[in-house]
This record gives C-alpha cells, structure tokens and sequence, in this order.
C-alpha cells in the first residue's frame, strides 16, 4: 500500500504502508512526514489540506490533530469544510496520480514487491513540477463543472425532456441527449431521478389476428419498451404465437407414387367410422389412378393391426373390396413402409 501528496509545489511522497492502512499508521505519517514537508514547501502561508473520505482519514485521532493543527483549513468527513462522498473526480490522486503512475510501472513489468516500490518512486521522479501545477487548478475547474451540472438540472430541461417523452414513448436516452444537448448521464438522471420514470417493456395479451394483421411483423419484447411513471400500469401488447393445431394426413401410396391422401378433420381420431369413410375413398382413388390394376385385380391392399383396421366391422369391408388378408396373428411393424 502507497499514498502521496499532490500539490502546487511538487508532490510529496510516495509512502509505502506495510500491511493494511489505519487511522494510527496514518497518523503517524502525517505528523513525522507529511506535515513537515508540507511547511517546508509553503512557511506559513495558508493551505488547505483536502481527504477523500477513506475511514483511515476518518479516524477521530486524525481529525482532532487536523483540528489542532489545521483549524478550519481541511476537507473531509465531517471537517470545517465537507467532502461530498464517493466524489473521486475532484481528488487529484484520484483523477490523476494514480491513474499515471499505474500506467507508467505497468510498462516495466516489476517481479517482486521491491522493485515494484523503486519503479512506483521514479515514475513519481518523473511527473514535472508544470503537471502537478495543472492538476491542482483543474481542481477549480472541475468543482464549477459540478455546480454547473446541479444548475442543468433545472425545470427548463425536466421540462423539455418530458415533453419529448409524451411525443415519444420509446425515445432512448441517446436521442434525448441529441435532442436537448445535454450529457447521456444528464439525461438519465434527470429522467429516472428527477422525473422518476422507468422504461418497461409491453405487457403481452392474447389476441386473435384479422387476416389484414396476419402480414404483420410484430416488435420485439425490447423494441416495445417505453418510459412509463413510476407506479403506472404497463402498456399492452397483442402476442404472437404460431398455431398449435396438430392435423393428422393418412396417405396410401404404392411402387408409382402416391396413391390417395385425406386430411382428418381438428378434432376428429381416426376411429371405425372414419376408415371406413377412407376405405370407400381410397376404393374409388384406385379405381381411377391405378384403373389397369383394378381391372386385373392385381393390386393388394397392406395394412397394419391398429385397432381401427381390426374392427370386425372393417374386416367385412377390406374383405368384400379388397384383396385382404388378416394382418392380426402377427406384427410387421418393420415390414411396412410406413
């Protein structure tokens, strides 16, 4: 564990803590090391000591020697002037120094723990003295960028941003911001924090399609979302499913092709009264397609044991209409073509 002080006057440090980082270590670190450096740099002009609000600098020894030491002149939790919390774009280390010396060690590839440290310390030689000055006034800069960002807020945009969202329920975040000019994360916060709305997706309903609807490419669950309030009921949705009808085909086919086909009725099985009806059907389908077979008789008609073939009554017909015979004493399952 490393820290460092970043100022106008050049940057102190960086410190190297062995283990974790407490309020006591760092105390000690301020009085013996960092203070010290800080008075050598400035006399006793006036500064301000600023904290990120890490529970080390949060430590109540820590704050009553910054109280003692730097009475009114430091920011951080619950000191003279307040830190706002989880604010690290307005911490230089953070904004800055860390993100530097990361990239700049992470090129040399340090093996241990020890070189680790030595590279850390010269690629911290390296930062000018002209950097470390831009940084601390791009402080300034960045501080009135957040109070600009609060004044942005105001009900002139929460205004405009509802009303493209009246005119268009499915509008993205994206065109509010090209819309309004104001910033992608601007336009969320004041969308989902100021004006409270969600975006959900269409609640899906059943419904019978006309046939001019059938033609008809319907959205996606995610092309359907839109801004809703909070709290207000989801939009409905015809949903699209495709048919479950299951339809039965019985075909009767021979060494030429196909010989006869019927669709069975939704709804219906194929019981003794519906083969018969087949039975009749096919007869008159052989008589005219296969009409040199039937006047020679030399055709046969093979069927399985199903229990509508073996009716007694089925058995009459197949035997005075066609050249049967009884497939019942055994199975051929794996003898028939179907």
């Amino acid at each position: 564990m490393c820290g460092a002080v970043c100022l106008q006057g050049g940057l102190i440090g960086p410190f190297r803590f062995e283990g974790t980082v407490t309020g006591i270590n760092y105390l000690t670190m301020l009085a013996d090391s960092i203070f010290p450096a800080i008075r050598a740099l400035y006399g006793n002009d006036d500064f301000y000591f600023q904290l990120d609000g890490a529970p080390p600098h949060y430590h109540r020894d820590v704050r009553a020697y910054l109280d003692q030491n730097l009475s009114g002149q430091w920011i951080g939790r619950r000191g003279p002037i307040e830190f706002p919390a989880r604010s690290p774009d307005l911490t230089p280390l953070d904004f800055f120094l860390w993100g530097t010396v990361k990239d700049g060690v992470y090129k040399r590839k340090p093996r241990n723990l020890d070189i680790l440290w030595n590279e850390i310390q010269a690629v911290c030689r390296e930062i000018s003295l002209d950097v470390l000055i831009r940084c601390t006034e791009s402080v300034v800069t960045r501080t009135q960028n957040c109070i600009d960002a609060a004044d942005i807020r105001c009900e002139e945009n929460k205004l405009k941003i509802t009303e493209l969202i009246k005119s268009n329920r499915r509008i993205s975040i994206k065109d509010l911001s090209s819309e309004t000019g104001l910033s992608v994360r601007l336009c969320h916060q004041i969308v989902t924090k100021d004006l409270d709305m969600i975006r959900t997706s269409s609640k899906f309903v059943p419904r019978i399609l006309t046939e001019e609807q059938k033609g008809y490419d319907p959205e996606t669950k995610r092309q359907s979302s839109q801004w809703i309030e909070r709290g207000e009921p989801k939009p409905k949705k015809a949903r699209f499913t495709k048919s479950k009808v299951k339809t039965l085909l019985v075909t009767f086919f021979d060494i030429n092709g196909l010989g006869h086909h019927e669709f069975i009725p939704f709804g219906r099985a194929i019981n003794q009264e519906v083969y018969l009806g087949i039975m009749r059907s096919l007869r008159e389908a052989v008589r005219l397609k296969r009409s040199e077979r039937w006047q020679n008789n030399d055709w046969i008609l093979h069927v399985d044991n199903a229990r509508p073939h073996t009716s007694p009554c089925c058995f009459a017909v197949l035997g005075q209409a066609f050249n049967h015979t009884d497939p019942s004493s055994t199975l051929f399952s794996r003898l028939s073509p179907q």
